[in-house]
């Protein structure tokens, strides 16, 4: 029988492995709760792992088809931290723990065994800490039994003698000493098997450098994927030495592509935060990366709405790493640094609009959204959103439209229905290039913006009608009026596509004259005659009033803006009725109206429409035309009028009248008026071929040619007659001569209808081609012109032409 110091030392031994063993089984139970975040998280435990305790280490990580090896060449073990791999907590101490330590509970290596129920852990421990003799150990970590706690303690007894049986002494410390090996052929109760496939290293490749930046301990990961029996592809990254406290540079190799990567840091207080930046651009932020980091990443952290990453070694993260709270009373430390966050992210816009950096949307996208508790969400909001806002609305960290970077606070996002609405940017982008973010950015900017925090940054159609308002008139919007009008009828197109009342509420639509109006003070332009618009403005003037202000601008009549037209007998009616009431007022005094009238007798004279077209829209005016323009002569007028009248020649005087001459062209005929017959008789003498040698003629004329032709060389004689402008389409000659096959001379036919006895008055003409020929033939080949007169029955008169320089 055992005594009673036996049973309480058993009792006691049983109790404290039963501590731990409690600890694993809740431990292992949550993974199967979290499958998604320990997927993710596996890695960067055991990185903290290996940063914890070394100053500096390299860390390589091996991915076969069935098993994952993780390795590094940091400093052995302690006994007591290898004994905690056995047993959580079990014998850790406080002040044993380095003090810029990122993992605190020594739990982080169970969230591991998502990846196999178990681990074979290799490496070296000192047994002594007095002593600097080394050991190698190897255990196996079996938690397939953790379902069951007697088992689970029976395999933690296990590895602790397997652990006693491995030591071996040894003197060898370089390499990788210290290996975490899984085998993926068994998984933990009650989870499902990771398969090699399911292994996401993109997903490591992307955030490592961030995290590194944050793990200053780390100086190399290689990354061996082996999961294809045909190829095995490297993943290295390298930290590379820097003398700037605000930069920090990797060398990354993979699959034999090297390339640098640069990070911005900022550091306030306790909390740091970075950004990757590349020829002065900053560089979109991995997909799936944590907005928070303890040093490695928050698992949990992805989807905040925090505008940067931050990070701080000092947060209290909750126990299972997925963030932290911010609960007032309870994590007064977490808000501590999160306040520091403030001063750190207006230090990095700082730096952005310093620098002129692009893609500053990168940094910017805040939102309410955090994780945690509802008080924690809270807090978020109320204390550090509105902050972050401000921060934002006062960095000059945007690029306009015009290329130039702009506050936020300045910047105006054209969107319809909480949508890009391209449309009405590209319309804006003419009247606010200043405070549109420029097009290739435009898209990035609305997708970072949250417009529930910053409704005051909305470009809506109402705000692009008060930019067009607010301008009065098209020539404040461009000087070259097409352009102004081929981007104003698209604009107003979609404003009314938007508003169909718009144009009634709104001064958009631009009269004639290109001052905006509201569309029920416009009319549409008929096609209205320049005259008439002219003798209105005249009639008007002293009213202070314009028939083209009433008008809407004829390049948008196809817009159907105004409800109205003012046709060709409004117009009519308004001008006869203003002369009525002017020559009422005036008491039949017509001196102030002399110019209108006078424009309008001359238009009435020339146009087109007919009397009852003009006794209807003039029924005042038309039937009194003549005598008002009477009234408004002088006496000596009126005796010039009366002598014109009494000539006889009235009718053909006023064709004269009407004439395009100008008043020195008819001044000049009349002092020259003793030589009008003379010069009229040369006018009716001298005419061309044009005018009295049409193509009939002319055809007619070359036909008679032809025959006397035959005539003169027949045929029996070796002569031979070519009709070469019609044979042969020839331009030089209508008629060639060849004697036994050889040219002996050429006829070119001139014909006119008149006869011989004109012959001196009526020119004809050579053509240059008929020129430039003559040059070229010598005496022995004369050229004559056939001179036929129609009005003499077909007479011929033969000249021969001669080309002499």
């Amino acid at each position: 029988m055992s005594s009673l110091a036996e049973i309480i030392t058993i009792a006691v031994n049983e109790q404290l492995s039963s501590i731990p063993a409690q600890r694993l089984i809740e431990k292992l139970s949550l993974i199967k709760n979290r499958l998604e975040s320990s997927k993710k998280r596996w890695f960067w435990e055991l990185l903290q792992n290996a940063s914890d305790y070394n100053d500096s280490v390299s860390i390589r990580l091996t991915v076969d088809a069935d098993k994952v090896e993780f390795s590094h060449n940091g400093n052995p073990f302690s006994l007591n931290d290898a004994l905690n791999l056995i047993s959580p907590d079990s014998n850790k101490r406080e002040d044993e723990l380095h003090k810029d330590n990122i993992g605190k509970f020594g739990t982080g290596l169970v969230s591991t065994h998502i990846l196999s129920s178990s681990i074979l852990v290799k490496g070296l421990c000192h047994v002594d800490e007095k002593e600097d003799t080394l050991y190698h150990f190897s255990l196996n970590l079996d938690r397939s039994s953790f379902v069951n706690k007697a088992n689970l303690i029976e395999a933690m007894a296990q590895a602790r003698k397997d652990f006693e049986d491995s030591l071996v002494q040894t003197d060898e410390i370089s390499g990788f000493q210290t290996s975490f090996t899984y085998s993926l052929k068994s998984s933990l109760p009650g989870l499902p098997s990771i398969q090699a496939a399911d292994l996401d290293l993109e997903y490591l490749y992307s955030l490592l450098p961030y995290t590194l930046c944050f793990m200053p301990k780390i100086e190399s990961v290689s990354i061996l994927d082996k999961r294809s029996s045909a190829q095995t592809k490297e993943y290295d990254i390298c930290r590379k030495k820097s003398n700037n406290d605000h930069k920090i540079s990797f060398e990354i190799k993979r699959d034999g592509n090297t390339t640098i990567h640069h990070f911005a840091v900022f550091k306030s207080n306790d909390v740091s935060s970075i950004f990757q930046y590349e020829d002065n651009q900053i560089l979109p932020f991995p997909k799936g990366i944590s907005k928070v980091f303890c040093g490695l990443p928050l698992i949990g952290t992805e989807d905040i709405g925090l505008p940067c990453l931050i990070n701080s070694t000092k947060f209290e993260p909750t126990t299972e790493r997925e963030g932290v709270e911010l609960e007032p009373g309870s994590n007064d430390l977490n808000r501590k640094i999160m306040d520091d966050t403030i001063p750190l992210y207006k230090e990095i816009l700082s730096y952005v609009e310093q620098n002129k950096m692009h893609n500053g949307f990168i940094l910017t996208h805040i939102r309410r959204k955090y994780n945690g508790t509802q008080a924690s969400n809270t807090q978020f909001y109320n204390r550090y959103i509105n902050q972050y806002k401000t921060i934002i609305l006062n960095s000059s960290i945007v690029i306009n439209a015009a290329g130039e970077f702009t506050p936020f606070s300045q910047i105006r996002f054209p969107f319809n229905d909480s949508k890009v609405d391209k449309e009405l940017y590209n319309a804006a982008l003419f009247v606010s290039k200043k405070i549109l973010p420029q097009e290739a950015d435009y898209d990035s900017w609305f997708n970072a913006t949250d417009f529930s925090l910053f409704t005051e940054q909305k470009y809506t159609y109402e705000y692009l009608a008060e930019n067009i308002e607010k301008s009065e008139n098209i020539y404040a919007l461009g000087p070259n009026k097409e352009t102004v009008m081929n981007w104003l009828k698209s604009a107003l197109s979609y404003l009314k596509g938007r508003n169909k009342y718009i144009f009634a509420d709104k001064k958009l639509l631009p009269n004639e004259n290109g001052v905006f109006a509201l569309s029920t003070q416009l009319a549409a332009d008929h096609k209205l005659a320049p005259e008439l618009k002219q003798i209105f403005d005249q009639l008007y003037e002293a009213k202070g009033r314009k028939i083209e202000d009433e008008l809407l601008d004829a390049t948008l009549e196809d817009l159907d803006a105004v409800n109205k037209a003012c046709k060709l007998d409004d117009l009519c009616r308004m001008i006869d009725d203003e002369i009525a009431n002017q020559y009422a007022k005036n008491q039949g005094n017509t001196s102030a109206l002399t110019k209108p009238l006078n424009s309008l007798y001359s238009w009435i004279s020339q146009c087109e429409c007919s009397k009852d077209e003009l006794s209807r829209w003039f029924s005042w005016y038309y039937p009194k035309r003549a005598t008002l323009i009477v009234d408004m002569l002088t006496e000596s007028e009126r005796e010039q009028a009366l002598v014109i009248a009494q000539s006889g020649k009235m009718e053909a005087l006023a064709v004269l009248a009407s004439s395009d001459l100008t008043d020195e062209e008819i001044a000049q005929l009349v002092i020259n008026i003793k030589k009008l017959p003379e010069a009229l008789n040369l006018l009716l003498d001298t005419v061309d071929d044009k005018s009295y040698a049409g193509e009939d003629t002319g055809e007619w004329g070359e036909q008679i040619v032809y025959n006397d032709l035959l005539q003169k060389y027949p045929r029996n004689k070796g002569y031979k007659v070519i009709w070469a402008s019609r044979e042969l389409d020839e331009p030089r000659y209508d008629f060639e001569i060849q004697q036994n096959g050889e040219s002996i001379c050429y006829y070119d036919a001139k014909t006119t209808v008149r006869g011989a006895a004109n012959a001196d008055s009526i020119p004809f003409f050579m053509r240059k081609s008929q020129w430039e020929f003559l040059q070229t033939l010598n005496d022995n080949k004369p050229y004559y012109i056939a001179r036929v007169f129609k009005g003499d029955n077909g007479a011929i008169k033969y000249l021969q032409i001669q080309s002499k320089d």
